[in-house]
């Protein structure tokens, strides 16, 4: 009966996270083309693979991995689109479930291992989404999509293969491909934008100082698969950062700040999106709710942790420097705080790490004679009636703007046919309706050098244009 009442409790934290995710996927499934996906499709289709990787390198940035992806959904047809982002979210939820089982299969009793990972794994990518600032461009946008969400969803990816590898790898030969795998999975991640290839080089970092701090072998398993990713991470860096157009780009930003400037700014971003959490409902309700869930799945743990305590620390310390060190690379190059898709990045590595440390509080300190304490009953409730409250609060936001994503989708679809017509009547020229996005991109103008202008007439080969803006 009691184990009965364990799996309940644990449906009861899955249902309510995996309502709001099923509708942050629908709503991804009237995703449209926006803005710079038009030049990414057009050079992709035109230049092939390698030639449009070059072009970009020499004229904006070196993200070879992304312009690589840009390629592929080129070649399979931009049918596909809406059909990223829900798939996206599946994948991401069943790689955060699965990095989760396999990291707490040693820990927890079997009977509750698989409910806990999915209730946890659930909770966690809700939180993510539910606490980032911008999802509209950090997951339904292409170009959006691709630079900051792709690269979480390989990294959640990776953790399940680092962990396969340290369990289960002996033999020498395999354990050399294991780190020519970790390697070459950092170097391709890195190519997916300059901020998370600055993120992913210091959470080695971190995972390294964690490793040899805790165990103190830096000829672990572990410490061998790092330091691999970490130089396969370092090699995506200098390859991104020497692209001859980055130049090009930083033309349209101030000149880098200083070192005091720099971290003012972070500083200042990084408190402002603090109070943004604690001042809306749902995103501190969704953030103390996950991590309430996790202190109450790490008290069932049957391991015995009271040594290393301090680890608790540095992890929590953690969340926050990593947090940190996302942003000020961005600074550095933009000389002002990165744009809200962005942010999604240190949201993702400062979740990971609050909810590792609530798991390793409640497997600390909620042990033995405590198993018993009213304290744990509480701890689940406050922590179900939070993610309840923040999930289905968000769940309703979602259902009731679902008519600006439908109404976009309809409307572009008939652009899009008109665009065709036009292009098909032998016309030099087109004017498109008004196309205001549910992202608050950029959108054809009656200005013919106005770059979205530019991007729309190249993937379509007819001169688009849009209608005159109110400011």
């Amino acid at each position: 009966m009691r184990k009965d009442k364990r799996l309940i409790s644990y449906f009861g934290l899955f249902i309510p996270s995996a309502i709001a995710l099923i509708l942050y996927g629908y709503l991804g499934g009237f995703t449209r083309f926006l803005a710079d996906d038009f030049c990414s499709a057009y050079y992709a289709n035109r230049l092939g693979l390698l030639r449009s990787i070059w072009y970009w390198r020499l004229n904006w940035s070196g993200r070879y991995t992304a312009f690589g992806t840009d390629w592929i959904i080129a070649k399979i047809g931009i049918f596909i689109l809406p059909l990223i982002p829900p798939l996206s979210l599946l994948v991401w939820l069943i790689l955060t479930i699965t990095a989760i089982y396999v990291w707490m299969k040693k820990i927890l009793p079997n009977g509750i291992l698989m409910p806990a990972a999915y209730s946890l794994g659930t909770v966690f990518l809700f939180a993510v989404l539910v606490i980032s600032p911008n999802i509209p461009q950090s997951l339904y946008w292409w170009n959006g999509m691709r630079s900051y969400s792709l690269p979480l969803i390989l990294l959640t990816g990776y953790a399940i293969l680092f962990q396969v590898m340290v369990d289960k790898v002996r033999n020498r030969k395999v354990i050399f491909t294991g780190t020519i795998i970790s390697f070459f999975s950092m170097f391709i991640a890195g190519g997916l934008g300059e901020t998370y290839v600055a993120f992913q080089s210091i959470l080695l970092v971190f995972l390294l100082t964690l490793e040899w701090s805790v165990h103190r072998d830096i000829k672990s398993l572990r410490s061998i698969n790092l330091i691999a990713g970490f130089t396969g991470s370092i090699l995506s860096m200098i390859f991104v950062a020497s692209a001859p157009g980055n130049a090009i780009r930083q033309a349209f930003f101030p000149l880098h700040p200083n070192i005091f400037q720099m971290l003012q700014i972070s500083l200042n971003g990084f408190v402002d999106y603090i109070f943004l959490i604690v001042q809306t409902p749902e995103k501190i309700t969704g953030l103390v709710g996950a991590i309430l869930a996790s202190v109450w799945v790490g008290i069932h743990s049957k391991r015995n942790q009271s040594e290393n305590r301090w680890a608790l620390m540095f992890i929590i310390f953690g969340s926050f420097a990593l947090s940190l060190a996302c942003i000020v690379p961005s600074v550095y190059a933009t000389s002002e705080i990165p744009p809200s898709r962005a942010w999604i990045i240190p949201v993702f590595i400062g979740m990971a790490c609050l909810m590792c440390a609530g798991f390793l509080a409640g497997e600390w300190y909620w042990q033995g004679k405590y198993q018993s304490s009213p304290v744990k009953k509480l701890i689940f409730i406050f922590g179900f009636l939070m993610t309840s409250y923040s999930a289905l609060m968000t769940a309703k936001y979602l259902y009731n703007n679902r008519d600006v994503y439908i109404e976009f989708a309809q409307l572009w679809d008939g652009t899009d046919a008109l665009i065709l017509k036009a292009k098909a009547d032998g016309l030099q020229s087109v004017q498109i309706p008004a196309m205001d996005n549910w992202a608050g991109l950029e959108r054809p103008t009656p200005k013919k050098e106005y770059w979205p202008n530019v991007c729309y007439s190249l993937y379509y080969d007819i001169q688009v244009y849009g209608p005159r803006y109110s400011e």
